[in-house]
């Protein structure tokens, strides 16, 4: 019997989960600057969560029997992870705080959800493409968590969902991943000489480009939920990621609180 190598919706969660994890640990202060090349290693490999959270993104819109509950469940653990997440990334060099350092990963989720609906009851091409553009605007100016890279390979995702349509979606993140990658190169080039500009926000741009190893991936979706059969197996998996997102950035919230802030 041939095992199928495949993709379903709950190993492509768990791969979204690990990017997860080397996203935040690479951004959130546990790597000093001296080490700069290992936060650029890591934030490479993690981007590769980034299409394939939108992919899941996508197929939860479609599949889910409550859009309500669902946005509920996001903006609930979104405000539980609110203030993890501004110890996380607050900047304590600033001295000032900013509302974007409370939007974690699952209101970024929540903004997806919530555009992407917009965008499939929009009746008029027209609407729908001024949409995108003003959806990306929002999204850079709330400071979305990787915005607007998130939010535009969302939308390159969900646009060509269909099975027909997946040598567009791969050529589009790919060539979009290229792009995000040249220009945020020459970018931190001019930065390197002029160093009132050089910023952290360059680095991450240029390593988002990695997005562009979750290609293979996405395109190994299988179109099946999870294996599961039982009822409860099913729930437990449903809210294991809601669970360990909540755990992942409070622990290493609690971790950077006790070790690192009273040393900065």
């Amino acid at each position: 019997m041939i095992k199928d190598s495949r993709l379903d919706i709950f190993r492509l969660k768990i791969i979204a989960f690990a990017g997860t994890v080397l996203l935040n640990f690479a951004w959130s202060g546990f790597i000093p600057v001296s080490l700069t090349w290992l936060r650029m290693i890591l934030s490479f490999f993690g981007a590769s969560s980034i299409p394939v959270l939108c992919l899941v993104i996508s197929e939860s819109i479609k599949h889910t029997r409550s859009i309500f509950k669902y946005m509920l469940r996001l903006i609930i653990l979104a405000v539980l992870c609110g203030f993890p997440y501004y110890i996380l990334y607050h900047d304590l060099l600033s001295g000032q705080s900013y509302f974007r350092e409370y939007l974690s990963g699952p209101f970024t989720v929540f903004y997806i959800v919530g555009i992407l609906i917009v965008y499939d009851k929009l009746p008029y091409k027209w609407l729908k493409n001024g949409s995108i553009f003003l959806f990306v605007i929002i999204s850079v100016f709330f400071g979305i968590e990787y915005a607007p890279v998130s939010v535009i390979i969302a939308y390159i995702v969900h646009i060509y969902c269909k099975e027909d349509q997946r040598k567009f979606r791969n050529f589009n993140i790919f060539l979009f991943c290229v792009a995000i990658g040249i220009v945020g190169g020459v970018l931190y080039f001019y930065a390197n000489r002029n160093s009132q500009f050089l910023t952290v926000d360059l680095l991450q741009l240029i390593t988002l480009s990695g997005s562009i190893l979750a290609i293979p991936l996405i395109n190994r979706y299988n179109g099946h939920d999870n294996p599961f059969l039982s009822n409860k197996a099913r729930f437990a998996a449903k809210y294991a990621f809601y669970l360990g997102y909540f755990v992942l950035i409070s622990g290493l919230a609690v971790l950077k609180y006790f070790l690192i802030m009273p040393h900065a």
